[in-house]
């Protein structure tokens, strides 16, 4: 049991610090510059870039989760907290705090990230 708790919350904190990285990495690097004070509006190659990146994090994280818990079902608590916790997300996020990102953007990167968990957990 400690070691299945301990897969999920490994692999909960390699998505976490892999997005957490490749997000700055990619915003730096793709997003247009913008006046001190204010979020550059997203594009479409950083949306399609991120969401990649997003799936790569939580296959890795799958991927953890998956080696630590040897068994499937870490894996899919994993996969089930990134579903709920991004769904909440989407659901309850303002217009006015979206900073410029679609709103299907918003609804497609809970379904990327727990297929990312799922295919990284299997990957092994």
């Amino acid at each position: 049991m400690v070691q299945a708790i301990a897969a999920v919350v490994a692999g909960f904190v390699t998505i976490l610090l892999a997005v957490m990285g490749s997000t700055t990495i990619a915003a730096r690097a793709l997003l247009p510059p913008s006046p001190a004070g204010q979020q550059p509006m997203p594009t479409t190659t950083y949306i399609v870039v991120n969401l990649l990146l997003g799936f790569g994090s939580a296959f890795v994280g799958g991927l953890v989760a998956a080696k630590i818990g040897q068994g499937r079902t870490p894996v899919l608590v994993l996969g089930g907290i990134i579903l709920v916790l991004g769904i909440a997300s989407a659901a309850f996020t303002p217009a006015e705090s979206r900073q410029g990102q679609p709103i299907w953007y918003l609804w497609a990167l809970p379904a990327i990230g727990a297929l990312g968990v799922a295919v990284g957990g299997r990957a092994l």
